[in-house]
């Protein structure tokens, strides 16, 4: 048997155009219904993803024996339009957090609007970020060990918010078993 016949090679994906048979994600409706973590993150510039069963591990094992693990991400879109809300984002056991990366597109209005990160409901444990600032980004490290039940909840806080877009990044570490043999 030749060497290449245990290689696989993905079919070309498209750089621009998505597939005839991809569904395409639409902005969503007005008036806003109340957010799911699923609606959290749907983008409407979203493409294709994979999705993968565990971390992705790098580096050779004849060389070293300590595996290199890819920092995960979670993205979510957060609009101004969906008000005011708390809802749980759960991570694998284990997880560290190490930093979370704030866009504000488009200033959030209303009075006192507030995106919360933390451990409880409606929890500032993490973070209170001011959506209603200048667009701008930010890059923030997290230093709250996380721990059971593993749980960040996004919250919205304010009154009077209808618009505004922000995408938060949360980066994340999960432990890895590399099966040898």
């Amino acid at each position: 048997m030749s060497a290449s016949s245990h290689i696989y090679v993905p079919p070309p994906v498209p750089s621009h155009n998505p597939p005839a048979d991809q569904p395409v994600v639409q902005n969503l409706p007005t008036p806003f219904a109340a957010p799911t973590m699923k609606t959290l993150m749907i983008d409407p510039n979203a493409i294709l993803g994979t999705r993968f069963a565990g971390p992705v591990l790098s580096g050779n094992p004849l060389i070293s024996p300590v595996a290199g693990i890819c920092q995960l991400t979670k993205r979510l879109r957060i609009l101004g339009g969906y008000g005011t809300f708390s809802l749980p984002l759960v991570f694998p056991a284990g997880t560290i957090l190490t930093r979370y990366f704030t866009q504000i597109a488009t200033s959030f209005n209303g009075t006192l609007p507030k995106i919360n990160l933390g451990i409880t409901a409606n929890g500032t444990e993490i973070a209170s970020i001011d959506p209603s600032v200048a667009a701008t980004q930010t890059d923030t490290p997290i230093t709250l060990v996380l721990a059971k039940p593993w749980t960040v909840y996004v919250s919205v806080a304010g009154t009077g918010i209808t618009s505004g877009a922000v995408n938060l990044l949360l980066f994340y570490s999960v432990p890895a078993l590399e099966l040898i043999g």
